[in-house]
């Protein structure tokens, strides 16, 4: 029992005599900074939240202690902030915990120092010779910029000063943020702490480089984890974890590197020394090298890459759900934009294989004459290994498709037909098959067309229709409707 209201510093209570023995006063205090610290990880997400974990090694002496933590980062959240000892030996307890952020800035300097005398130096002009001369001043009020002083007997706005000098910092600022711990220690000796906090400042997203052949038959991906930090911290030599997922937070821009830059980064990529494994729900990439970020420090850090990547590429026209309930211009033709999608699948045998964060793919194509070519960009979601990836490229030129609705009829109260016409004209050297997607709601079927189609989904037709270079193809449709 005595040794339980010792850890807790209560005194213990001597039977028979009617004294408590007095409590433990604290020791001198002790301050840790970087230069303590063993080994840094940092976990990055890519919601603006990084996790902090550092071991600090330093000598605390027996009894209560208030420790400083000082090099943490500023944008940290207390309420997150979790210590313990390492060695599991003498008992160690964190008894109290504050976070001094009030940092030392001129206007906070300003304000904490309202009713105290300070040092003005003053300009002043002697026989035609500016001066500088120092006198002593009370500071008033101090209040959006603008302070008010007393100089002797007067009350003076905005004197012409060259500096202002301060006796001391006053109580409460810090030169830097600040942890500051009251521990119980029952080691007088050196010991390993663990600390480790939640931060905001931090963040990473996905930049993919895709860079297809000349035959547009294979690319090369590099995947590029961009990582940002606004901190207040600079991490030297961490161990760099990023997590990619969607996390949940309760109550939740970014800077996007050049193109050009990327892309001249991709051009000879090493292969990245990454492990990927599973965390929850979750994947996390570990860095097998430490990595330095300073703060106010967006880095390019090579994540994945891969070789002839086996692509498919595809057009493709959208058409519109209120096509089939209504005349639409009737007798004008509905020029139609063509989109051109690449596709390739997150397999082995496709050359990839891995778990892929959400990111922003930009596709580029080489060319022997004019050089690299920037083609178009897009984002991709979260996607698991063994599962499609496509993204859109951009409009093709050289393919033109116009639609005409041929006939619209009511057959009943809620039946109606809609015919159309589409107008395909390949101006390509290459043949092509082009992809036609008919959103339409309600109950339908194809009476007759002049294309195979298929169901893509239940409501939406799919049609595939080939056009040889130079040539034109019309695909020509009826469809039932009931609403």
């Amino acid at each position: 029992m005595n040794d339980w209201l010792r850890l807790l510093g209560v005194g213990a209570l001597c039977v028979g005599i009617g004294r408590v023995s007095p409590p433990l006063v604290l020791a001198q205090d002790v301050t840790t900074t970087q230069n303590d610290r063993q080994r840094i990880t940092l976990t990055i997400y890519g919601n603006d939240l990084g996790l902090v974990r550092e071991i600090r090694r330093l000598r605390l002496p027996r009894g209560m202690t208030r420790v400083r933590v000082q090099d943490v980062a500023s944008t940290l959240d207390p309420a997150t902030i979790s210590v313990t000892a390492r060695d599991r030996g003498a008992a160690f307890a964190v008894l109290e915990q504050a976070y001094a952020y009030d940092v030392l800035k001129p206007d906070r300097l300003l304000e904490r120092s309202v009713g105290k005398e300070l040092t003005l130096v003053r300009r002043l002009l002697v026989n035609g010779v500016e001066q500088l001369v120092p006198i002593k001043a009370v500071l008033l009020t101090y209040r959006d910029g603008q302070a008010v002083w007393r100089i002797g007997d007067e009350i003076v706005i905005q004197p012409a000063i060259a500096e202002i000098r301060f006796p001391s910092i006053p109580e409460g600022l810090t030169v830097h943020p600040t942890l500051i711990w009251t521990v119980r220690n029952e080691a007088g000796s050196e010991r390993e702490l663990e600390v480790s906090y939640l931060a905001s400042g931090l963040r990473w997203e996905a930049h993919y480089v895709l860079t297809i052949d000349e035959a547009e038959r294979a690319a090369d991906l590099s995947v590029w984890a961009t990582v940002t930090n606004q901190s207040g911290l600079a991490f030297r030599d961490a161990e760099l974890r990023l997590i990619a997922g969607e996390i949940q937070r309760i109550g939740q821009g970014r800077p996007r590197p050049r193109e050009a830059e990327l892309y001249a980064l991709a051009r000879e990529v090493p292969m990245p020394e990454v492990r990927e494994q599973e965390v929850f729900e979750y994947h996390l990439y570990a860095f097998d090298r430490p990595v330095t970020l300073e703060h106010n420090e967006t880095k390019h850090l090579a994540l994945v890459t891969a070789r002839d990547v086996s692509l498919r590429k595809e057009y493709v026209v959208t058409g519109q759900g209120y096509y089939y309930r209504q005349p639409v211009e009737p007798g004008q033709p509905i020029r139609e934009p063509v989109r051109v999608t690449l596709s390739f699948k997150n397999a082995k045998d496709h050359g990839l294989g891995l778990p892929l964060p959400a990111g922003t793919v930009r596709i580029y194509k080489r060319d022997p004459q004019a050089g690299p070519q920037f083609l178009g960009e897009d984002r991709l979601s979260h996607t698991p290994r063994d599962e499609w990836v496509r993204v859109s490229v951009g409009r093709a030129f050289d393919l033109v498709v116009e639609r005409r609705q041929t006939a619209f009829q009511r057959i009943g109260r809620d039946v109606s037909e809609s015919e159309y016409e589409l107008l395909v004209r390949n101006r390509k050297d290459e043949d092509i098959t082009l992809t036609v997607i008919e959103p339409v709601g309600g109950d339908w079927e194809v009476i007759h067309s002049t294309f195979p189609w298929e169901r893509a989904g239940a409501f939406a037709i799919r049609f595939i229709v080939p056009i040889a270079r130079g040539a034109e193809a019309k695909l020509i449709y009826r469809v039932r409707v009931r609403s």
